[in-house]
């Protein structure tokens, strides 16, 4: 699989940001199993550069059969 980048600088930001809000909330007592393993997945994603939504929502796109919705062809 072939990683790029396709997040903007500041998704990015916003992914450390809350990544590492989520992690101290954890921390400090908030559900920790889930805020810990959602908080790095954001960190990773704002490393990376690459967010996993856009390329699940393609792969499940190309899956389908028959034209989709909104496509004009009946």
């Amino acid at each position: 699989m072939n990683v790029t980048c396709n997040m903007e600088k500041n998704e990015r930001r916003a992914y450390y940001v809350i990544g590492a809000v989520l992690i101290v909330g954890a921390l400090l007592g908030f559900s920790k199993f889930f805020a810990i393993l959602l908080g790095l997945g954001l960190i990773v994603e704002a490393y990376l550069g690459w967010c996993c939504i856009p390329y699940l929502m393609n792969k499940f796109s190309k899956n389908q059969s028959g034209p989709g919705p909104g496509t004009g062809t009946p």
